[in-house]
């Protein structure tokens, strides 16, 4: 009765506190035989992000071998129970996307991948949004100019709050946000013309023989725009690639939407095969 009165009151009664404790997590898992215990590093590591968990930004390292993905794992499983929201795993590529769910599997970790069906729009499972389950994706999957964890300024998906987020092999994963950031028009697309008539008279100026070898399609001879001119010419630049982007070009369609506000600070490179387009930092 007094469960019921407390009800009737308006107040709840709690069940079991989940730990946030990782290493106290995986002895509450259920193993597959023979994966039932951590490694020495692998605890190592988890006590000291333990202590370290309020910190917005931690960059942990080691060794190939070492079990990361578990630990990565249990790391979020961690933020979960902590209540922070929808956790994140992102891996380089489909392949390692794979492999994480196979190691998921072995403990018994919840985790979901996103399903996308031919023609229809991609959506996030029910058990990441509600925080039940680990969501294991690409990082090209988050990271591009049509995400479908939103991108600011674009309304066209809302901006998808997440708790928590892994990022396995970062630095792998950088080189991938660089060519995310990157627009690059080959030399047999339209709007390589266009462009190439707005600075060909800055290229000439930087010599005559890489300027003959960049317009005879020459693919190792470059030159970077000078800023000057690049300032100069940027509102054409801005009204090529952006009528591109309505035409939804596949030179532009995953990148627009992510430097298109940062146009005026990119840097320009010709070569003979291709215009690539690049902010000189990551946004």
């Amino acid at each position: 009765m007094s469960l019921f009165k407390n009800r009737i009151r308006g107040g709840h009664v709690d069940g079991p506190q989940k730990s946030t404790d990782p290493t106290e997590i995986f002895k509450t898992l259920i193993h597959k035989e023979g994966f039932d215990y951590l490694r020495d590093i692998q605890k190592d590591f988890l006590k000291l992000w333990n202590v370290q968990r309020s910190q917005k930004d931690v960059v942990g390292i080691l060794n190939t071998g070492a079990g990361k993905t578990l630990i990565g794992q249990l790391m979020l499983l961690s933020k979960m129970n902590e209540g922070v929201g929808p956790v994140v795993y992102l891996c380089p590529d489909r392949q390692l996307v794979m492999q994480a769910v196979e190691q998921a599997a072995i403990h018994n970790i919840p985790v979901v991948t996103i399903s996308h069906e031919p023609g229809q729009t991609a959506e996030f499972p029910t058990e990441f949004l509600n925080g039940k389950a680990i969501l294991i994706t690409t990082f090209e999957r988050m990271i591009n100019g049509r995400s479908i964890f939103g991108v600011e300024g674009y309304g066209n998906r809302p901006i998808q709050r997440i708790g928590a987020l892994v990022v396995d092999d970062a630095h792998s994963c950088i080189k991938k946000a660089r060519q995310q950031s990157t627009i690059i028009i080959k030399n047999d697309h339209p709007a390589y013309s266009k462009l190439w008539k707005l600075f060909e008279q800055s290229i000439r100026q930087q010599g005559e023989g890489a300027f003959t070898a960049i317009k005879s399609g020459e693919s190792t001879v470059s030159r970077v725009v000078p800023y000057w001119v690049w300032k100069q010419q940027k509102d054409s630049v801005f009204n090529v690639l952006h009528n591109l982007y309505l035409d939804n070009d596949e030179s532009v369609k995953f990148t627009w939407r992510i430097i298109g506000d940062e146009l005026s600070k990119c840097q320009c490179y010709i070569s003979g095969s291709q215009i690539e387009i690049t902010p000189p930092y990551i946004p």
